[in-house]
């Protein structure tokens, strides 16, 4: 028994705290309340050409305040609440603001923006919504078309063209024509025998530094360990293939083709074998594209273009003879 009625003293003191707080808060809500009309009735407050999202929820929220107020007023009041349409409509209201919490979560970004420049009177530089096109850069009125004219003469007349400003009037003042005067452009050269030379110099200093006396030279006076390489397997591969390409070629009286890789790899296969006997000892290579400075001193050779016979046209027709 004296449980129970400590439970029903402690619950009654929860009772009388949160009906204190009740009245604490609708004192608070009635005095907002009371503010915000006076401020919309001075026209403090503009609500016109708002946002219709925002006022759809202000007023269901509103609403469903209303109906919340009235349904603890009537558990304070002890009446009942079976056949009361306030149950219905809190239920409705209640799905109608949980709809509307994801497309508030789309619009938050818009709603922050709107309140910022607001309340600042300034728009954030770094703002993405900035960089988007527009129309009115692009398609300007009248007065900036005539000031994207006037600023296109001031550069004319910097560059020297001022073919198409006329004098009119006693006071001598400068009118625009409608003829289009291009801009004045200085000639360049083109030298593609310069870029020629230049290129071909650079591929004959390339190919004499990697000459045999510039490599003796290099390997006599250089501090570096001398680098000893053996590629006999590779020769001996190489000896073999070409034994077998000539003996083809011998068999079936055809030639047969390299590929650029078997071709430059028998090319290397010659020169060292030369560096390595007596032959060697007269091929020193090309080493003087080294002394040449200037790209207009070096005379390369131009390939000739190989012709095939098919181009070729011959006349027909019969051998006149002397009698």
């Amino acid at each position: 028994m004296a449980e129970e009625m400590d439970s029903t003293k402690s619950a009654s003191e929860e009772t009388i705290e949160l009906l204190k707080s009740i009245e604490e808060k609708s004192n608070n809500c009635h005095k907002m309340g009371s503010n915000l009309l006076m401020r919309l009735k001075d026209n403090e407050l503009l609500t016109q050409n708002g946002n219709s999202f925002v006022e759809l929820k202000n007023r269901v929220f509103l609403s469903y305040l209303m109906d919340l107020t009235y349904l603890v007023l009537k558990k304070v009041s002890g009446q009942r609440l079976e056949g009361s349409d306030v149950i219905q409509r809190l239920v409705e209201h209640r799905t109608v603001l949980e709809r509307m919490r994801p497309i508030e979560h789309k619009l938050r970004y818009t709603f922050d923006k709107l309140i910022k420049t607001s309340t600042d009177g300034t728009v954030d530089p770094n703002d993405p919504l900035r960089f988007k096109p527009q129309l009115n850069s692009i398609v300007g009125t009248k007065d900036t078309e005539d000031m994207g004219d006037e600023e296109y003469n001031s550069q004319n007349d910097d560059m020297g063209s001022n073919d198409d400003m006329e004098e009119s009037g006693d006071n001598g003042k400068k009118v625009r024509s409608d003829v289009y005067v291009p801009p004045k452009v200085a000639q360049m050269r083109f030298d593609v025998e310069e870029d020629r030379k230049a290129k071909a110099l650079e591929r004959a200093k390339k190919k004499a530094l990697n000459s045999s006396i510039i490599s003796e030279l290099r390997r006599e006076f250089d501090d570096r360990p001398e680098e000893v390489t053996h590629s006999v397997e590779s020769h001996n591969k190489m000896n073999r293939f070409l034994k077998d390409k000539t003996v083809f070629e011998e068999e079936y009286m055809t030639r047969m083709s390299l590929t650029k890789k078997q071709r430059n790899e028998a090319k290397q296969m010659r020169i060292q074998s030369m560096t390595s006997t007596t032959a060697g000892l007269t091929h020193f290579g090309d080493i003087t594209a080294l002394d040449i400075d200037h790209n207009s001193d070096y005379q390369f050779s131009k390939q000739k273009k190989r012709t095939s016979s098919k181009n070729k046209k011959y006349k027909k027709g019969f051998k006149k003879f002397k009698k």
